[in-house]
């Protein structure tokens, strides 16, 4: 990882500081990735704003199992809605599956082995337009969580392809306060943002990292502080840029 893989990057300005920043994340980290951040300067607070259970109603359940019989196109803007799936099937599907970059495609790919992997993109919207791409796609079931963005579900119908939709997970919200002050604020969803603005406010000069548009543009509505997005959507990008941003005096 290097600073060129970010966009809306800080210019380095001298030396890093010899003590450590505190940092706040918005959700659980690795051990592997907070020995990381510490080694260049960050201790990082981890205290998760969201959660997600799946769903388990038995008329849900029953109507993925029967999807893997079918030769359909399917789409996965989740790496979590990928394992919900695959936890409720009883046999390997072959799916066609148009899915999100980074970590929801890793996740496709380990739970659905046997299916091929039709075409990738960064956010929801461009998804869908690789979806509309492919005219032979005239009906499309989309798995998601509760939560989900509109792209999908607005953008296809109106193009002519039918999309049929799995809830087949739940996002909770978790917000809690703080009792620190934090250098910066790490955000990966807009569901952790509204977790998170729904009970604490910000100085006006923290700045708040995002993993992504789609939450930046969440961070933004609710915030005036800041923003630097990683150009990379992965919670791996969210963490260097953070180390990026501590080269500032």
């Amino acid at each position: 990882m290097t600073a060129s893989d970010y966009n809306e990057m800080p210019p380095a300005a001298g030396e890093r500081n010899s003590e450590p920043r505190l940092i706040l994340s918005t959700k659980q980290l690795s051990p592997a990735l907070l020995q990381y951040a510490r080694e260049n300067g960050l201790e990082i607070d981890c205290i998760p704003f969201i959660s997600t259970v799946p769903v388990t109603d038995p008329t849900i359940v029953r109507q993925v199992q029967e999807l893997p019989l079918q030769n359909i196109y399917v789409a996965f803007t989740s790496g979590i809605a990928a394992q919900a799936v695959a936890a409720m099937l009883t046999a390997p599907p072959k799916w066609k599956i148009f899915s999100l970059h980074n970590q929801t495609r890793k996740n496709v790919e380990a739970c659905f082995p046997g299916s091929e992997i039709v075409a990738t993109a960064q956010y929801g919207e461009d998804l869908a337009k690789e979806i509309l791409r492919r005219k032979e796609v005239k009906e499309i079931v989309f798995f998601c969580g509760n939560k989900r963005m509109d792209s999908l579900p607005s953008l296809l119908p109106a193009h002519g392809v039918r999309l049929q939709e799995f809830v087949v997970y739940e996002t909770i919200l978790t917000p809690s306060k703080p009792d620190k002050k934090y250098n910066a604020i790490l955000f990966y969803s807009p569901s952790g943002v509204e977790s998170f603005c729904s009970v604490n406010k910000v100085d006006e000069n923290t700045p708040l990292l995002s993993i992504g548009n789609t939450t930046t543009n969440a961070i933004r509505k609710k915030l005036n502080n800041k923003v630097y997005t990683a150009a990379t959507a992965t919670v791996e990008g969210v963490i260097e840029l953070a180390i990026q941003t501590n080269k500032l005096k």
